[in-house]
């Protein structure tokens, strides 16, 4: 039979010595996960203002994809939401108030009537109205849409705009008001 071994005795370690206590020191700054200032492009003047003012979207928006493009544009505003129809690619963006975001074809024509005719449509009240052409097609065509956004507060009009790509979006801005919206790609729902 074998005998039973002893196990090994431990190998002492050696000691560390006392360091020195760092002083504390500021914390670091924030960081944030894109600056502006490594982009190959920079934000549009019309959307300068509005990128420098709000940190949070400037972040998750990142760097300009390219430079900004001039489009005409309808805009829409809606009891819950807003819809633009960038008309030189016939690109619908639905902007819903949580900030999320869809994007449609707008598959109506000149050869088609301006507004859909069917009595559910009539708007319920004064100050609300039934959207027409491109923007009213998509809205009467999709009742999930359209209960979503409620009616529409006003006629559309449409202006001569500027839409800039970022790696996280896009802005689109209105140069005449200063208004900008914003769709975040995070925010993209089908």
């Amino acid at each position: 039979t074998e005998a039973p071994t002893r196990p090994a005795e431990p190998t002492p370690s050696p000691t560390a010595l006392p360091t020195s206590t760092p002083e504390p020191t500021e914390p670091p700054p924030a960081t944030t996960g894109c600056s502006a200032q490594g982009c190959s492009f920079i934000p549009d003047p019309l959307f300068l203002d509005f990128y420098n003012s709000h940190p949070d979207v400037a972040e998750k928006l990142c760097c300009p994809a390219d430079s900004a493009q001039e489009a005409r544009f309808e805009i829409q505003a809606f009891q819950r939401g807003t819809i633009l129809n960038r008309l030189d690619t016939r690109t619908i963006y639905v902007i819903y108030p949580t900030g999320d975001w869809s994007q449609f074809s707008d598959s109506w024509n000149e050869s088609m009537p301006v507004k859909i005719e069917d009595p559910s449509l009539a708007p319920p009240g004064v100050g609300l109205f039934q959207p027409e052409r491109g923007i009213g097609k998509l809205w009467a065509e999709n009742p999930a849409l359209r209960d979503s956004l409620g009616w529409a507060t006003g006629p559309a009009e449409q202006f001569t705009g500027k839409i800039q790509s970022f790696t996280g979006g896009a802005l689109i801005g209105n140069p005449a008001t200063g208004e900008v919206q914003v769709l975040l790609r995070e925010k993209f729902r089908l």
